[in-house]
């Protein structure tokens, strides 16, 4: 039996599912090795289900498979034929397997099959309108091209719009659950693994955590050999059509290119055409775009306005030191390159991650009713002479949690808290309240002043994050 970590939220979602009174069209798509496939297989355990994963093959080649399994599933047809003769009746028999247990059908890779015949997605409408939905049967329409399930499946155009019971994107796995594949590494390592590799359940999957964190990382990533050593690029010539545009907008913000205008120097790409690659990137999940706390909905639609990063950390980690340095590592630079640049900018590495545990440790908290008030958004503040890591705003407007967060080799101390304090004197809060997260702890003046209750200051350390769990 494989092993599975993880995705509680979404196996949870696919087993309402399941588990309703009705007929249920579920969409779930996401980027390739995001692990849709191990969350589909464990859904199927103990069920009556038929998983069809579809191949880039004819369209009369793909019918022919399908029948096969449909068949070998007990479709009442199999009696007589070895294979159907049209796909409204392999569906329709596989509507027949329902009985008193809701039959579960998977459609894996759902555009390849669409992509060999486009008149797919109707028939399956019209079938769906007219039948299947009257059926106890589960359908998951499942794919990684997410222009394609977003336009041709869940798109205002698609024959398909409307249809879905529920939609379910999969993206990357939070630190929380993350942190399972590690359970032999240090703290430390345990957090500097998922600003590394990120949330991707295939890239946390190729650490071995009875290796050092250092041998995971020359032996997997920075050898030509291993086994994560080509993976971005891979998914860039798979998911996008000019693969090279993509390479340098990755590559330069990677690098810092942080600004619209800055892209567009680093890049040479026309300020017309960027925001079409950035679009595109954002969609994978490859960047993303942030707005201090504060800043108002309309000017969030301007291009221009902003920050761009890098939404997910391996490919941070990828582009800023695989890709700068190919020539280096494919002639088995592998062991200097850590020794001269990796190893002493690890921290620095870690810095943008470990913010974003903090953050989801903040939403968790919410979610429990945890903090000192019930927050609205939870996010980074900054303007042109100041930032705060991490601001927690009311609903009413009234109330600011204020966040510092160090991932660094010494406790934070009275110096910390206090400059934190002065920093959020710029915004004005009837009640304030003030977070502290670090790596390595916190000094004893700095513990025993968190002590008075009238501070409303909170201390959290790297094992208390780890401890975190979110709501089921």
């Amino acid at each position: 039996m494989f092993k599975f970590f993880g995705r509680v939220q979404e196996l949870n979602t696919l087993e309402t599912a399941y588990q309703s009174d009705q007929a249920e069209l579920v969409v779930l798509y996401g980027r390739r090795r995001i692990g849709k496939t191990s969350l589909l297989s464990k859904f199927c355990q103990d069920k009556p289900s038929l998983y069809y994963s579809a191949k880039q093959v004819s369209d009369p080649i793909q019918l022919q498979d399908f029948s096969r399994r449909v068949i070998a599933a007990g479709a009442p047809l199999g009696r007589y034929v070895s294979s159907f003769e049209t796909w409204e009746t392999a569906f329709e028999q596989c509507s027949e397997l329902a009985g008193k247990e809701k039959f579960l059908l998977i459609l894996d890779e759902f555009p390849y099959m669409v992509q060999g015949n486009p008149s797919l997605a109707s028939l399956l409408q019209h079938l769906w309108d007219h039948k299947l939905s009257q059926k106890n049967l589960m359908i998951v329409l499942c794919g990684s091209s997410m222009s394609f399930m977003e336009k041709e499946v869940l798109g205002e155009k698609s024959p398909l719009y409307g249809r879905a019971t529920r939609t379910i994107k999969l993206s990357n796995m939070g630190y929380s659950e993350a942190m399972e594949f590690f359970p032999n590494f240090s703290t430390r390592d345990k957090i500097l693994s998922y600003a590394v590799l990120g949330g991707s359940p295939y890239c946390l999957s190729c650490f071995d955590d009875s290796n050092s964190l250092k041998k995971n990382i020359i032996e997997t990533i920075l050898s030509p050999s291993g086994r994560l050593w080509d993976y971005p690029a891979t998914l860039i010539h798979q998911e996008c059509r000019d693969p090279s545009r993509y390479n340098d907008i990755l590559t330069a913000v990677a690098c810092g290119a942080t600004k619209f205008s800055e892209i567009v120097s680093k890049t040479e790409i026309l300020s017309a055409n960027l925001p079409r690659f950035l679009s595109s990137l954002e969609e994978m999940g490859f960047i993303r775009r942030e707005f201090s706390i504060d800043i108002p909905v309309k000017q969030k639609t301007i291009r221009q306005r902003g920050l761009y990063r890098l939404g997910d950390p391996f490919i941070s980690f990828w582009y800023r030191y695989v890709w700068s340095n190919l020539d280096l590592l494919t002639m088995g630079g592998a062991e200097q390159l850590w020794e001269h640049l990796i190893e002493p900018e690890l921290n620095e590495v870690a810095s943008f991650p470990f913010e974003d545990i903090c953050r989801q440790y903040l939403w968790a908290q919410n979610a429990k009713n945890d903090l000192p008030f019930l927050a609205r958004n939870i996010g980074r503040w900054w303007n042109k002479s100041s930032e705060i890591d991490l601001l927690a705003t009311s609903f009413d407007g009234n109330s600011g949690l204020f966040g510092e967060c160090k991932f660094k080799n010494s406790p934070m101390t009275l110096r910390d808290y206090f400059a934190l304090k002065q920093k959020a004197e710029e915004l004005h809060f009837d009640e304030k309240y003030f977070v502290l997260f670090s790596l390595s702890g916190f000094s004893p003046e700095l513990k025993q002043l968190a002590q008075n209750s009238e501070e409303g200051l909170r201390l959290v350390d790297a094992e208390e994050l780890l401890n975190n769990k979110p709501n089921q």
